[in-house]
């Protein structure tokens, strides 16, 4: 499977964002399945007790897309959706769509741009 965790990096460097199981599969019709993972930080980690503003040092969360073992079952990745929650609230959400084959074990690079304005309040 490679590495399964998740990383905000930037100049603050690379902070791990560990996975968490289980991988959810919830079947939407249309021969079309969305795959659900989730992962979280640790407590104690470098990121608490630090104020938002400090996640402005992290410009990309890289993002592996874990299927265990059904990933050669599937065909193409039509969409991407990411959800951010901060102490347990919604603080972002983007979606981008794709139209591509699918290959087992794609990492994607997610730029966090979007994401300062919307935590920071900023246009």
């Amino acid at each position: 499977m490679g590495d399964a965790h998740s990383y905000l990096e930037g100049i603050a460097g690379r902070v791990r964002i560990n996975f968490q199981s289980p991988v959810y599969f919830k079947n939407i019709g249309n021969n079309k399945i969305t795959i659900i993972n989730n992962f979280i930080m640790n407590q104690g980690g470098i990121l608490e007790g630090r104020p938002f503003e400090y996640l402005k040092n992290f410009e990309n969360l890289i993002l592996p897309f874990i299927t265990i073992i059904y990933g050669k079952s599937f065909e193409k990745i039509n969409l991407l959706e990411v959800t951010i929650e901060i102490n347990g609230k919604q603080a972002w959400y983007s979606s981008w769509k794709y139209n591509t084959e699918f290959n087992v074990g794609p990492v994607f690079s997610i730029p966090l741009q979007e994401f300062h304005k919307k935590l920071l309040n900023k246009e």
